[in-house]
């Protein structure tokens, strides 16, 4: 929510009203499926990170390139 700044500029963002993002945050449930790309779009934050239930970060492509010397410093 910090990235965007409030909850009526998340409701803003996503053409919704305000009091359903504070229901969001006080019953501390996730970002509704249907406004993950859209936040992911508008704050740079992934959807990986959003959402790790529905868009899993994809572990074979990591050991990739740890085993290649890729997540080396």
């Amino acid at each position: 929510m910090a990235a965007i700044g409030s909850q009526a500029a998340m409701a803003r963002l996503l053409g919704i009203a305000q009091p359903s993002v504070w229901k969001w945050l006080q019953a501390e449930k996730p970002l509704p499926a249907e406004h993950v790309l859209k936040v992911e779009e508008a704050t740079g934050i992934s959807r990986h990170d959003l959402r790790p239930d529905i868009y899993p970060r994809d572990r074979s492509a990591d050991r990739a390139l740890v085993q290649n010397g890729g997540g080396q410093a």
